[in-house]
């Protein structure tokens, strides 16, 4: 028998935890034992080993790129993909993670065939190793021949933290800013795709009534409409703290935070040239783009709840990624992709343990469409 997981972390930071009067969350159920698959669940089919990606073909190609609003993804490879996978932890707090190597060997099999050449997996990273390792990557110089490149971590996860194989937490931003333009200056102004299958809390997200809201928001249309909700929340509730419930402080840096704090990382902060101006220079203008754009970031759940993973099939959020982008990445961007796995992981998935759920996340900070365009090389674009 199946048996599904939590990618669960009992997170002893209880001066973080939601403490709102005004906001309330699922209750957090901390238990170490794996859950075992009701048979009277169903969920999706196993993905196949031999399950295909479709191909961009020229008659699609045409109508979808635009040099202006599309990122160029046709060199071959498309890019470097780097996978960290973190199955046994030397703390007893985190239980091994079951069914990871199903989303390995899956994650894997779809980059290929997206066209990217995967690096060796590298398995079970302390906290500073996995920070080292994404420097290491990220300064690689085979990057300047490439047009994008893609990262996936697999392992325990809190807020926004990784957990280590040594049970030590790598801060998720410190890790992000590795491949920023200040840091990888061969991905500079490239997309860099970010699929994070991790916890992010111990709240359990138990689903809510499905009923259309639409049929019967019609029912009081003839009715005068009221001020927004936030308005009211302000104008009339001098009580509701809303900005410190509502966006409470992160957990405190674990050991390994400050362990690791040696490595100095860009601060978002104001830069001058120097006093160089269009006007002090005879009209040159100076170019600059953001530090931080050109990444998009998926979370396999939204922060404060955990995630979901079945020791046959692996995690719902890399099962479903794979099923989505082998079906529609020769004709679709990253944002529509990601919204489809946001719904395939929300409608096709429930636990046994009182039916609970799970919703993805994302953030794109690109400044162009990305697309993989899935089959198509630099020759066959040339030649269109």
């Amino acid at each position: 028998m199946s048996k599904i997981h939590m990618e669960f972390i009992l997170d002893n930071n209880n001066e973080n935890k939601e403490n709102s009067n005004n906001i309330s969350f699922p209750t957090s159920i901390s238990f170490q034992d794996p859950i075992i698959l009701d048979d009277s669940i169903e969920e999706p089919p196993k993905l196949p080993e031999d399950f295909k990606v479709d191909e961009t073909d020229s008659k699609i190609l045409a109508s979808i790129y635009q040099k202006d609003e599309v990122y160029p993804n046709f060199s071959t490879p498309k890019g470097l993909a780097l996978i960290i996978n973190n199955r046994e932890f030397a703390h007893s707090q985190y239980n091994p993670r079951m069914g990871t190597e199903v989303d390995e060997s899956n994650i894997r099999k779809l980059l290929v065939k997206l066209g990217y050449q995967v690096e060796r997996t590298h398995h079970n990273l302390s906290a500073g190793s996995m920070l080292r390792t994404a420097q290491i990557f990220a300064a690689n110089e085979l990057h300047r021949n490439f047009d994008s490149c893609v990262v996936v971590v697999l392992t325990h996860g809190q807020y926004d933290h990784f957990i280590g194989s040594d049970g030590e937490a790598a801060n998720v931003h410190d890790f992000l800013a590795c491949f920023n333009a200040s840091n990888a200056k061969f991905l500079k102004g490239k997309p860099k795709l970010f699929f994070f299958q991790a916890c992010r809390g111990d709240s359990h997200d138990y689903g809510t009534d499905a009923t259309d809201i639409g049929k019967i928001s019609s029912l009081f249309s003839c009715m005068r409409s009221s001020p927004p909700r936030l308005q009211r929340n302000f104008n009339n509730n001098t009580n509701n703290n809303f900005e410190s419930s509502l966006f409470p402080s992160p957990p405190p840096s674990t050991s390994s935070s400050s362990s690791s704090s040696s490595t100095t990382f860009p601060i978002a902060t104001s830069i001058r040239f120097n006093g160089i101006t269009a006007a002090s220079r005879g009209g040159l203008k100076r170019e600059k783009r953001p530090t931080e754009g050109d990444m998009v970031i998926a979370f396999a759940t939204t922060p404060r709840y955990v995630s979901w993973r079945n020791s046959n099939s692996g995690s719902w959020f890399i099962q479903s990624i794979c099923e989505i982008f082998g079906k529609f990445a020769a004709t679709e961007d990253i944002g529509s992709l990601l919204i489809k796995v946001n719904k395939r992981v929300a409608d096709a998935y429930q636990s046994s343990n009182a039916g609970q759920k799970q919703i993805p996340e994302f953030v794109i900070r690109l400044q162009k469409k990305f697309y993989f365009f899935p089959g198509i090389k630099a020759e066959h674009f040339q030649q269109s």
